[in-house]
C-alpha cells in the first residue's frame, strides 16, 4: 500500500514552518530596534547642536523682523572677518564703527509711517558697511549670501523680477538665521575674534556670552527660555539629546495642533466683527461700535500673537532636532512651519486692522491687500515642497498641508462677501490661489499639475496684488491732494480773476495754513513718500 501524498506533505509543511516562524520570532528580538523601526530609535543629538539651538531660541526672541535682518548682517560680517583673519581687536572695532554708524544713519534717516521692508533694511545696512574700510573685503561675500544670482528655480528672469520677489528673500533670511546662528556658536568657541565680535554684537541683547557656551548651564539659569520642557527634559548631563524622530513628529503635531486653533479662533472673531460691518461706511461712523470691535479685535490680537510666538520657537527647534535625523523631514517641517506661521501672523495682524479701520483704509483695502500677499506668500512656499527633484513630503507633513489648505478655504468663504465689498478682485486672486493649492493631493504627496506652472501662476497672483495697491495709493493720493488743489485753484491770481484784494478772514488764514501744514507735514508722511 502506498502512502497518502496529502499527508506527507502536510507533515512536510509542519517540520519546516514550526521552526521557522520560532527562527523568525526569536531574530525579531535580538535584531536591534532600529531595523524593526528606525523612526522609533533614539538619536543622540551632539552637545554642538544643543548649544546652537539654545543660543538660536535666544537670538530669535530677541531680534523680530527688520531687527532680525540687521543682526543677521552683523553676524554675517562677524564670520566672515573672523575666519578670513581679521584680529580679535581689529574685528571689534570694526564691528562697533559698524554699529554706530547704522544708529548714526537710522537716526537722522527721514521719519516715516511705515516700516522698511525687510530687503531694504539689508540694503541699508549693506550701504552703512561701505562707509567702514576693514569690512569692505567681505561685502561681496555677504550681499551675496543674502541675495544671490537669480535663483534656478526654472521660471524665467522676467518672471523672477517682476514679481516683488520679498518672498524668496524673507525665505532666504530665515534659512541664513537657521544655519549662520549655531555656525556663529561653533565657530566662536575655536576662534576668539569671532567670539568677541559676536559678543559685542549680542550679549547685552541676550544676557549671555557665546564664549565657552553651554546650552544646558543657560536653560536651567533662564526657566522662561522659550523652548518646550520635554526638550529640556531631555538635555543629558554631558549637554546632548537624546530623542527620537517619532518623538519629535508626535511633539510636532501638538504645535501643528495649536497653530490649527489659533488660526480657527481668530477666523471666528473675523466673522464676529464682519457681521458688524455691513456697510463699512456707517461703520467707521459708528464710534461707539467701532471701539467695542477694535478692543475685542485688539485683545484677540494679542492672545494669539503670544500664543504663535510660542509655537514658532518649538517649530524651529523640532526642526533643527528633526532635521539631525533626517535632513528630509527637517526641511519639510521648517518649510511648513513657517508657512503656516505666515498665515497665522498674517489673520492675526489683519484681525486688529479690520476693526479699528480709518475711512480710507476701509475704502482702499489696504491691510486685506497685505494680508493676501502674506497668505500667497505662504502657499508659494508650501508648493515649493513638491519640487521635482525633491523627496515626496513625510505623511504627517502632508496631513499638516491639508489642514492649512482647509484654513485658507474656510477664510475665503467666510470672507467672500467682505471681500466683495472692498475689491471683487480679491475673490478672484482667492478662487485661483485656492485651486492651485487644491492641485496638491495629500493622500499620493504630488502635485497634479506642472509645478512651475503653478508657481507662476501664483507669482502673477502677486503682481495683480501689486497692482491693487498701486492703484490704492493712487487713489489715496487723488483723494488726499483733493484740499491742496482746491486752495491752489482758489488762492492763485485771486485779485486778477476777482478785482477784490483777498480777504485776511478766512480766506488769507486758511490758505496759509493749508499751504505751510504741507510744505512741512504732508509731504513727508507715507501717503507722499510712498
Amino acid at each position: 500500500m502506498y502512502p497518502n501524498p496529502m499527508k506527507s506533505n502536510r507533515k512536510i509543511v509542519t517540520r519546516v514552518s514550526t521552526p521557522l516562524l520560532v527562527f523568525l520570532y526569536v531574530l525579531a528580538l535580538l535584531l536591534p530596534s532600529h531595523v524593526v523601526n528606525a523612526a522609533d530609535q533614539a538619536v543622540t543629538i551632539p552637545k554642538a547642536v544643543v548649544d546652537g539651538m539654545v543660543y538660536g531660541t535666544l537670538w530669535r526672541s530677541a531680534y523680530q523682523d527688520n531687527d532680525a535682518v540687521a543682526a543677521l548682517i552683523y553676524d554675517l560680517f562677524v564670520l566672515q572677518a573672523g575666519n578670513g583673519g581679521m584680529s580679535e581687536g581689529d574685528l571689534t572695532a570694526a564691528i562697533g564703527t559698524y554699529m554706530a554708524n547704522v544708529e548714526a544713519a537710522q537716526a537722522s534717516a527721514p521719519t516715516a509711517d511705515h516700516a522698511p521692508s525687510a530687503k531694504e533694511t539689508a540694503q541699508s545696512m549693506i550701504e552703512v558697511a561701505l562707509t567702514v574700510p576693514a569690512l569692505q573685503p567681505y561685502i561681496g561675500a555677504v550681499w551675496n549670501a543674502l541675495a544671490g544670482p537669480l535663483g534656478p528655480s526654472g521660471l524665467d528672469q522676467a518672471t523672477q523680477i517682476g514679481s516683488t520677489n520679498n518672498f524668496p528673500f524673507e525665505q532666504t533670511v530665515r534659512d541664513l538665521v537657521q544655519t549662520t546662528v549655531p555656525g556663529l556658536v561653533a565657530a566662536a568657541q575655536s576662534n576668539p575674534a569671532i567670539a568677541a565680535g559676536a559678543d559685542q554684537v549680542h550679549q547685552a541683547k541676550l544676557n549671555v556670552s557665546v564664549k565657552q557656551f553651554d546650552g544646558r548651564a543657560t536653560v536651567q539659569a533662564m526657566p522662561d527660555i522659550a523652548i518646550p520642557a520635554e526638550v529640556i527634559q531631555a538635555i543629558q548631563a554631558d549637554g546632548t539629546i537624546s530623542i527620537s524622530l517619532n518623538e519629535i513628529k508626535d511633539l510636532s503635531l501638538n504645535e501643528f495642533t495649536k497653530l490649527d486653533l489659533s488660526i480657527s479662533d481668530m477666523r471666528q472673531t473675523l466673522v464676529q466683527i464682519d457681521a458688524k460691518q455691513p456697510n463699512l461706511v456707517d461703520y467707521i461712523h459708528n464710534q461707539e461700535e467701532q471701539a467695542k470691535q477694535k478692543a475685542l479685535a485688539e485683545a484677540k490680537a494679542a492672545e494669539h500673537k503670544r500664543k504663535l510666538e510660542a509655537i514658532e520657537s518649538s517649530i524651529s527647534i523640532f526642526s533643527t532636532l528633526g532635521g539631525f535625523i533626517d535632513s528630509d523631514f527637517g526641511k519639510q517641517l521648517k518649510t511648513l512651519g513657517e508657512s503656516g506661521l505666515k498665515i497665522g501672523k498674517a489673520i492675526d495682524s489683519w484681525l486688529e486692522a479690520v476693526a479699528g479701520k480709518s475711512t480710507l483704509d476701509s475704502i482702499f483695502s489696504a491691510s486685506t491687500v497685505v494680508m493676501t500677499g502674506n497668505i500667497l506668500g505662504a502657499v508659494v512656499s508650501i508648493v515649493s515642497l513638491f519640487g521635482n527633484s525633491g523627496p515626496t513630503p513625510d505623511q504627517m507633513i502632508l496631513e499638516e498641508i491639508g489642514k492649512l489648505r482647509k484654513q485658507v478655504d474656510q477664510l475665503r468663504t467666510e470672507m467672500h462677501a467682505r471681500f466683495d465689498r472692498i475689491d471683487q478682485e480679491l475673490n478672484i486672486i482667492y478662487t485661483t490661489m485656492q485651486e492651485r493649492f487644491d492641485k496638491i493631493d495629500i493622500q499620493l504627496g504630488v502635485i497634479n499639475a506642472n509645478v512651475l506652472e503653478v508657481q507662476r501662476t501664483l507669482l502673477d497672483l502677486d503682481l495683480k496684488l501689486n497692482r491693487m495697491e498701486r492703484n490704492n495709493f493712487e487713489l489715496l493720493d487723488a483723494v488726499g491732494r483733493r484740499p491742496l488743489l482746491e486752495a491752489i485753484n482758489g488762492g492763485l491770481n485771486y485779485q486778477a480773476r476777482t478785482g477784490q484784494t483777498m480777504p485776511f478772514q478766512p480766506d488769507f488764514v486758511n490758505y496759509e495754513n493749508l499751504f505751510q501744514t504741507w510744505g512741512t507735514i504732508h509731504a513727508f508722511d507715507a501717503l507722499a513718500t510712498g
